[in-house]
Parts: C-alpha cells; structure tokens; sequence
C-alpha cells in the first residue's frame, strides 16, 4: 500500500500547528480547522474558551505541546497550567 501526502486543507491566512491543525485569526475571534474541518470557534477576548481549546488540542494529541503553547502565545507551563484547571473544574 502506498502512503498518500497530507494534502494541504488549511484555510487562506491560518497558522499550521504541527502537520494537522491550522488556527485562523481574525478580528472576531480564532478559528481551530483539523484536517480542514473547522472543529472550534470562540470570540476575540474569549479566554476561557481560548483555553479549553488550546487543553483539548493537547489532549486529543493533534499537536503537541509545544505546538499548541507557541500558536497560542503562552508557555508550554501556562499550559499546563490550564490543563490541571480545566480538570479540576470539569466540564
């Protein structure tokens, strides 16, 4: 069998995390695209949902770490941060 290329699905002016996820920022939000498919929106000043997306990211290992911290504009302990409270409060 043969292993067919990723082809390129990130949309016009996104940010590549690693080789799946593309992050689309515009002046109403971010936009979180997997594969090309749009998978999370939340709205510019949004922190709580800029978190959950930035934990389910690293939990449903679309990116690593790093990744996700660097697109994200924290430290991959701010990160981890989030994680543990995301955790601890639940849904």
């Amino acid at each position: 069998m043969t292993t067919q290329q990723l082809l390129p699905l990130a949309p016009a002016g996104a940010v590549l995390i690693g080789d799946a996820v593309a992050v689309l920022t515009d002046d109403d939000g971010r936009r979180v695209f997997i594969r090309g498919e749009l998978c999370n929106a939340w709205d510019a000043g949004d922190d709580l949902g800029r978190q959950l997306v930035a934990v389910r990211l690293v939990r449903i290992k679309t990116a690593r770490a790093m990744q996700v911290a660097v697109a994200f504009g924290v430290t991959t302990v701010t990160l981890s941060r989030w994680r543990r409270e995301r955790d601890a409060a639940g849904a």
